[in-house]
């Protein structure tokens, strides 16, 4: 990983056509502007992590799967369970209800 310090009105450069500027800087935020070809894909981390938990999630995933993924949603935070919109999710489908014999 590569760390570079910058300030507010400074920017970086990622390979060609892509560029980070930093808009505002306070008290453990920041905020970005990035300028990227319209082709490029940008979103934030955890919105990745949401949609591949959903998607666990949709599949009938165990709930092992799913709370290590929400243990790398947790990792990647420091917030534990209430990273983004995965705070909402189920951690398993609820069991079958067992059939009763009628009569």
């Amino acid at each position: 990983m590569l760390v570079i310090r910058r300030r507010a009105g400074q920017s970086v450069l990622i390979g060609e056509g892509i560029e980070v500027h930093v808009l505002e800087s306070s008290s453990g935020r920041v905020k970005l502007g990035i300028t990227a070809p319209r082709e490029t894909v940008v979103l934030r981390k955890e919105v990745l992590l949401t949609r591949q938990l959903n998607l666990l999630a949709a599949q009938g995933t165990t709930p092992e799967a799913v709370n290590r993924l929400l243990a790398g949603i947790q990792a990647w935070t420091g917030r534990g369970r209430q990273a983004g919109a995965a705070k909402n999710l189920p951690l398993a489908p609820p069991p079958p209800e067992e059939s009763k014999p009628t009569g």
